[in-house]
């Protein structure tokens, strides 16, 4: 086998409390993430030298600066091979919307090249690869339901929780993640929430979810992008049983009772000229 497929799907915050900056210049953070069905496509081959990476979207790097790019070059090392990989990026998530694309991306690039190479690392050496590469990829390795804690790559996976439906809306501009932490003042004020949340994803209560979404970063991002907190407001109107913002934004999500619900909200959006994407929430089985 020379070539390979593979889906990397985008991630929501059910739940994202920032509570200070370690020693080691990250932030100490509490989030519980959610891969859903929207996804980018990666196809991995084994040809020629180097490392190439080609994508539809002109946003996307294609070198050292690409999660991507460098989870090949680890690979390639570890297992001193002279083959070369191309590597195509088909994609979907929008960039710099808080939903994980570029990590996502570069654990595709593991799992695919770990059966590529038959380097038959086990999941833990991966994730300890994974590490190196950037906080989410170990989380996006599994997938699924997961609380993250430290800094965000202490992983606890959670099983049972139902599947749901939900709506991602993205505003049509980016938040540079650097500067969401730069700005954001931690605090504590969202822990009985995230206690409430932590308790209602392992009992798998999607109605105590929904009614205990938050994130640390709704208090900078809607203070500077007033819109997002009309499209927040939009989202519940709409029938979303909760709603809250992606990561560092900039997008938000909505959790839906039904597909027919957030279709009629998707429909709003797309008139209004947001784009937005009807997903499932993904289990890890």
């Amino acid at each position: 086998m020379d070539g390979i497929r593979l889906k990397a799907y985008a991630k929501i915050n059910l739940g994202l409390e920032v509570l200070g900056k370690r020693d080691d210049g990250y932030h100490e953070v509490q989030t519980i993430l959610q891969t859903v069905s929207l996804h980018d496509k990666i196809t991995i081959k084994l040809q020629g030298e180097g490392i190439k990476i080609r994508s539809n979207s002109p946003w996307v790097p294609c070198n050292e600066k690409n999660i991507a790019y460098r989870a090949a070059a680890v690979l390639l090392k570890m297992c001193k091979s002279r083959c070369g990989v191309k590597i195509t990026i088909k994609k979907n998530i929008p960039i710099g919307a808080g939903l994980g694309g570029g990590s996502s991306n570069g654990a595709a690039v593991l799992l695919g090249l770990n059966r590529l190479l038959e380097l038959k690392l086990s999941y833990e050496e991966l994730q300890d690869v994974g590490r190196e590469l950037g906080t989410d990829v170990p989380f996006f390795l599994k997938g699924g339901t997961a609380l993250a804690c430290g800094r965000g790559d202490q992983l606890q996976f959670f099983s049972g929780i139902p599947c749901f439906w939900g709506l991602i809306v993205y505003p049509n501009f980016s938040v540079a993640t650097s500067w969401a932490y730069e700005n954001l003042k931690p605090s504590r004020k969202f822990e009985a929430n995230m206690e409430k949340l932590i308790e209602a994803t392992h009992k798998g209560d999607l109605k105590v979810i929904g009614a205990n979404l938050q994130n640390s970063f709704e208090s900078v991002l809607f203070k500077k992008y007033p819109v997002l907190l009309v499209m927040k407001k939009t989202l519940q109107e709409k029938g979303a049983k909760g709603a809250a913002l992606c990561g560092s934004g900039s997008s938000l999500f909505g959790i839906f009772h039904d597909k027919e619900t957030a279709e009629r909200a998707l429909f709003h959006f797309s008139d209004s000229g947001y784009p937005a994407w009807i997903v499932r929430s993904c289990s890890n089985d």
